[in-house]
This record gives C-alpha cells, structure tokens and sequence, in this order.
C-alpha cells in the first residue's frame, strides 16, 4: 500500500512563511524519521557523517523538500547546512528510494506515520 501525502495534515503549509512555522513542521518530520530509527534528533541534525544518522537526515530532507516542497533555505537552516547540501541530500535520498527496496520500505513506512499523526 502507498502512502499519501497531503497538506491537510499540516494547515497553512504552503500559506505560512514564518520560520517559526516551517521549523516546527521539519521538527515533525524530523521526530518521526528519529523514532523510526532510534536515533537522538540533537545527533541527526549535527554535523556528524556516521551513516546512522545520514539515513534519517537524508529521508527528513527528502520528505519536507519532495513531498511537502519546504524550501531548500528553509530546510538548510534547520540542518545548519546550505542549500546545495541540501539538494545533494535529497538526491541521494531519491537515488536509495529508486534503487533499494529496503530503503523504499523505510521511507513508506515513515509516510504512513506522517500520515496518521
């Protein structure tokens, strides 16, 4: 089954231009993405490489970047990275989520929690 986006989860997603507003929603996805993995949220958005936490920053980027068209600038600030990190993220994110299926899974799986909270 494939999970379904939509922006009634979040009211004024796309109205809402304050950073107050679209941190909280990252802030969301991000919780989601850490719990899914068990990792530390605080970690996640670190400047740390390990390949435990590059996997639920690059699906939390992915997500608010694809699915709910956050701004690249937006998204950055909330990384502390720029936005070409940014959109190197979310291309990685894209190539795991076209290629292996495991990853595929993770992320559906993250979707499906997106959507019932």
């Amino acid at each position: 089954m494939r999970a379904k986006m939509s922006y009634w989860i979040y009211p004024g997603l796309r109205k809402s231009g304050d950073m107050m507003g679209i941190s909280r929603r990252i802030d969301e996805i991000s919780i989601v993405c850490c719990n899914y993995f068990n990792q530390d949220i605080d970690d996640v958005r670190g400047k740390s490489r390990c390949g435990n936490l590059i996997i639920p920053r690059q699906i939390s980027i992915w997500i608010a970047t694809a699915k709910f068209r956050m701004k690249l600038k937006d998204v950055g600030r909330y990384f502390n990275r720029d936005h070409s990190t940014i959109i190197n993220s979310r291309q990685k994110a894209y190539d795991h989520i076209r290629f292996d299926r495991e990853y595929k899974r993770k992320v559906s799986e993250i979707l499906e929690l997106l959507t019932i909270n």
